[in-house]
């Protein structure tokens, strides 16, 4: 007997996120599903983090979801790739690039199996699972009265400081990350530490960039990465 739709496996599920749908064929979704996974953990560390950076920035995005997940995938790293361009940084440029690439080459697939049967599912779709996570708002501009000020979850739901530093390199009218460094004064590496959130900086550079994007310095903070001690004289 044939297996129904309801039957076939999920290509990813956690708690918060739920990979389903894509071609019919339970062959061919272990195989989209046994490269999606590792190229996504190589890309984002963890598939909830890249489904939750593709909820906030995706045009995909419809608030509770990502149709077109692949899709998805390929122009976030698209877009990340042109920022690099932009900024001149040919090692992070080169990185995009490649997984750009590989999520192309994934949707690819999935267009050419996808065509194969009209009886088929659709897209490889992601779902929010609301039953256990609170649906993310976006924030695209920094708001003073911002109520998400304490630690834990909702320190995670303020705006990050790559939305703050957006927001003021586009009031800036700075279109590139290197651009906007120099108009602050600091360098390129120093604002991708920020927006990344990879390592602590000195107060007097969260000052500045504070005062540029028209936020708090500690809401530039690596929202994960404890603080340092400071060396005592």
């Amino acid at each position: 007997m044939a297996a129904l739709p309801d039957d076939l496996i999920d290509t990813y599920l956690s708690d918060q996120w739920r990979i389903c749908g894509g071609p019919q064929s339970r062959q061919v979704r272990e195989e989209l599903r046994d490269r999606l996974i590792p190229i996504t953990l190589r890309a984002f560390g963890s598939v909830d983090a890249s489904l939750d950076i593709l909820l906030k920035e995706s045009p995909f995005s419809n608030g509770s979801g990502i149709p077109e997940l692949l899709r998805a995938y390929e122009l976030y790293w698209l877009k990340r790739n042109r920022e690099a361009v932009e900024a001149g940084d040919r090692g992070r440029e080169q990185i995009c690039s490649s997984f750009q690439s590989q999520f192309h080459q994934l949707y690819c697939f999935e267009c050419e199996k996808l065509g194969v049967s009209t009886s088929d599912r659709g897209d490889l779709h992601a779902i929010l699972r609301t039953d256990y996570c609170r649906l993310p708002t976006p924030v695209i501009e920094y708001a003073p009265t911002n109520p998400f000020r304490g630690d834990g979850d909702a320190q995670r739901s303020r705006p990050g400081p790559k939305a703050l530093v957006d927001a003021g390199r586009r009031k800036a009218k700075k279109r590139s990350y290197e651009k906007f460094a120099a108009h602050i004064g600091i360098g390129k590496d120093t604002l991708y530490a920020i927006t990344n959130e990879t390592r602590w900086l000195s107060d007097e550079t969260y000052i500045l960039m504070a005062e540029a994007c028209g936020c708090k310095p500690e809401d530039l903070h690596p929202r994960d990465i404890p603080r340092p001690e400071r060396r005592r004289g």
